[in-house]
């Protein structure tokens, strides 16, 4: 078990390096070395060691912390697939009063040591949290960032997603802007990554869709290099009902997406969650239903408030987090192999 600090929230974020043997864990609470911060928040990267019985966890290296006061550093967290570099999200950052426009930070281990690459990646605008969700390719190189609060052409906090690739020492940016489609979208409010970063699956959970206010949906879109453009693949992957918030998490492997709901509700029980699959086709440029949808259990159980598919798009994780299997609001975490039983 990895503990954190008293009141740190320790565990907020995680991210897995590909083999399962290094992970990133961010509380963004965290007061700082000195004990003398408010809420600076930190990430600390742990190496598994299976060759002793029973195995045991040690921090790599030295703690990763906030640039100060209330910058929740930690917020959101990724490793690319070695787990030697690892993008950190800090979306209260203020460069001026008040301002909040977020920032992150990417670090690559080199000599015993992590070092910071490139430069912080800042929010455009006051309140933009940039970096309330982040996802790096399989080497690091590439990144993508949500700034679901951005205030941009299409209407206050409709939200947007930047895609950079680390050039020369720096990280510039791919392509142009990918916007939200309308005002209070929160649209980049969750985000992934194809291995090669040129591929990148957006959510925006109070999108207005067919099916009603707030219904939400996600959408993937592709890098194209002759025009230097991202162009989106396929339909919107819109939520079923008003109010299901579809897009609060997004989870992208090879040609199959897995789309979280945590409002989306099942035989008259309220807000149980659901997660739906789907596989791109590529002759009919579709999204096509892959499996059963996977709902809670019980009223507010919020499943699907964070996905997450295997390398190969065979296995799902989802989280239940007002689960009470346990307890009151314990949470929980389910497993599924696609295409068969529950495991």
């Amino acid at each position: 078990t990895l503990e954190g600090e008293s009141e740190e929230l320790f565990g907020y974020s995680m991210s897995l390096s590909h083999d399962g043997e290094t992970i990133a864990v961010g509380g963004i609470k965290f007061a700082g070395e000195e004990e003398v911060g408010v809420n600076v928040g930190r990430v600390v990267v742990f190496d598994y060691h299976p060759d002793e019985f029973p195995g045991f966890w040690e921090q790599r290296g030295e703690i990763l912390e906030g640039m100060g006061d209330h910058d929740f550093f930690g917020h959101s967290v990724s490793l690319c697939e070695l787990g030697t570099v690892v993008a950190i999200g800090a979306i209260q950052h203020e460069k001026r009063i008040d301002s909040h426009e977020g920032y992150v930070q990417v670090f690559e281990w080199n000599l015993d040591k992590w070092r910071q690459v490139g430069a912080n990646v800042y929010g455009e605008d006051n309140g933009d949290k940039n970096g309330n969700a982040i996802a790096l390719s399989s080497d690091g190189r590439v990144l993508a960032i949500g700034a679901k609060h951005h205030s941009g052409h299409a209407g206050h906090k409709a939200g947007y997603v930047r895609v950079y690739r680390y050039y020369f020492g720096e990280w510039e940016l791919v392509g142009g802007e990918i916007h939200g489609e309308g005002e209070r979208d929160h649209f980049g409010g969750s985000v992934s990554l194809s291995e090669d970063g040129y591929t990148v699956a957006v959510g925006a959970e109070y999108n207005d869709g067919e099916a009603g206010q707030q219904s939400g949906h996600a959408r993937v879109f592709r890098y194209q290099r002759d025009v230097e453009q991202w162009v989106q693949i396929g339909q919107d992957i819109d939520g079923e009902s008003e109010g299901h918030g579809a897009g609060v998490s997004v989870s992208l492997s090879g040609n199959t997406i897995a789309v979280g709901a945590i409002k989306a509700s099942d035989d008259g029980k309220k807000q149980v969650g659901h997660v739906r699959t789907f596989e791109y086709h590529v002759d009919k440029d579709k999204w096509v239903p892959f499996g059963d949808a996977i709902y809670g259990d019980s009223e507010f159980d919020h499943l699907g408030h964070s996905v997450s598919l295997s390398r190969d798009g065979s296995r799902l994780a989802v989280s239940i987090p007002n689960a009470d299997w346990n307890g009151v609001d314990s949470g929980a975490v389910k497993v599924y192999k696609l295409g068969t039983d529950e495991l």
